[in-house]
């Protein structure tokens, strides 16, 4: 949480609260963008929908 807080630049307390909730989280787009972009940097890649519908991501193929 730490490592991820200081990648997005956005305070733990948020992350904290974003992972202790199993329903549907309330927050800003740009605090998710910030998110998905440190996961980004980090070689994670986001998709936005498959065949069964839905986002997912993985791991991005590493480049020579």
């Amino acid at each position: 949480m730490d490592d991820l807080a200081k990648a997005a630049k956005i305070g733990i307390a948020t992350i904290r609260r974003i992972e202790g909730h199993d329903a549907v989280v309330i927050c800003y787009v740009s605090t998710l963008m910030r998110i998905q972009s440190a996961f980004e940097q980090a070689g994670i890649r986001f998709f936005d929908s498959d065949a069964g519908g839905g986002i997912w991501f993985r791991l991005a193929t590493p480049k020579p």
